[in-house]
């Protein structure tokens, strides 16, 4: 069976009544949103996720993540579920890395560098904003991956200057948030890939 729910960005929780079901998909989702199964846990979903088997549900519970709104195509069924290739030319995001810095780029404009393996030099003076819209689209995802050999740790700033996160040497860390940020080395030059994902409508 197939169903399809509408996710406010406002965080309020709706609820759809389709069970019984042991296995459930996540055909298509324009964000990533949270779900829980009767009175279970709260999971995080995106786009192709899927669970089961699960003992029978009666009730899913959807909630947004990030205040980011979510149109959730789902099916489920009390056999499996075969996976499904859900590529298509109008995909709900689409990806921008290392702020359009193409590899090997020196810096210019107040843009950092971009050294052979595909990491921008961000020094500790450069405070260099990330928006969270590109075109006007709203950003679904920012992943930041912080090369081994950073001299220094990578901080992402609020608006304000003040630290949200340090990511250090070698870690990997992923917001689902829209907000902008500024990114600064901490005490020196941090390597690392900036990965985002936006939303197409």
């Amino acid at each position: 069976m197939n169903a399809t729910q509408d996710i406010l960005a406002s965080g309020a929780v709706s609820q759809l009544l389709i069970g019984p079901f042991t296995y459930f998909r996540v055909k298509s989702a324009t964000a990533a949103f949270q779900l829980q199964f009767d009175n279970g846990p709260w999971l995080d979903a995106i786009q192709n996720d899927a669970f089961g088997p699960l003992d029978p549900v009666h009730r899913v519970s959807f909630r947004a993540v990030g205040g980011v709104a979510s149109t959730v195509k789902m099916i489920y069924s009390l056999t499996p579920i075969a996976a499904q290739d859900t590529a298509q030319s109008n995909a709900s995001v689409y990806p921008v890395g290392n702020l359009g810095i193409a590899v090997n780029a020196a810096a210019a404009n107040g843009l950092p560098a971009c050294d052979a393996d595909g990491f921008l030099i961000i020094t500790n003076a450069m405070n260099l904003k990330v928006s969270g819209l590109n075109n006007g689209h709203r950003r679904q995802l920012i992943t930041f991956s912080m090369k081994a050999a950073s001299p220094a740790s990578l901080n992402v700033l609020d608006p304000q200057g003040c630290v949200v996160i340090t990511v250090l040497a070698g870690q990997q860390i992923q917001l689902p948030f829209d907000c902008d940020y500024t990114l600064s080395g901490a005490t020196g030059s941090a390597w690392c890939n900036v990965g985002q994902h936006f939303l197409n409508s």
